[in-house]
């Protein structure tokens, strides 16, 4: 697999076991035990949202049809767990951590010290934000129109950030 390198732009080769981040979803529970059940319900949304993108991309669907309340909801749980789960959410939230840590011990610890530690917020924090975020996303979704994007030509087109947001102006 060719991959870019997001520090230097150079490109590489690497097998994909490499590349994949593993236990991402992986987090902690009451009795202490890595626990990802987590990937199970990721595992459900996808499945429930799989049928409607099909739908959706299908060039013989009337581009007038509606989408039902149940596919509307499939797949705007997708799309929000979509936007709030990946590694630039997960950054967010260790920035903002370590910015609070930081800004919580600011005079006892010298500056020059401090500058060279990173506080980092544990796993189950990402995932505590994204499944609560997940439902405000979800909701404020449902206000906003589809969109369905076709491209002329066969590409493939991936990213971290599978959600583009749209904004006027």
């Amino acid at each position: 697999m060719q991959v870019c390198s997001r520090v230097d732009e150079r490109f590489s080769r690497r097998a994909r076991g490499d590349v994949a981040v593993r236990d991402f979803y992986t987090f902690i529970d009451l009795d202490k035990e890595s626990n990802s059940t987590l990937e199970e319900l990721l595992t459900k949304i996808e499945a429930d949202a799989a049928p409607v993108l099909a739908w959706l991309a299908n060039d013989f669907r009337r581009p007038s049809a509606w989408l039902s309340t149940d596919q509307r909801e499939a797949l705007d749980i997708f799309v929000a767990f979509q936007a709030v789960r990946g590694p630039r959410s997960r950054r967010e939230i260790e920035v903002l951590g370590d910015y609070w840590a930081k800004s919580m011990v600011g005079g006892q610890i010298p500056d020059s010290e401090l500058a060279r530690l990173e506080f980092s917020p544990h796993q189950n924090d990402h995932i505590a934000y994204a499944t609560e975020a997940m439902h405000r996303v979800t909701e404020s979704l449902y206000l906003r129109p589809v969109s369905v994007v076709r491209l002329d030509r066969p590409v493939l087109w991936i990213s971290d950030e599978p959600v583009v947001v749209e904004h006027d102006g």
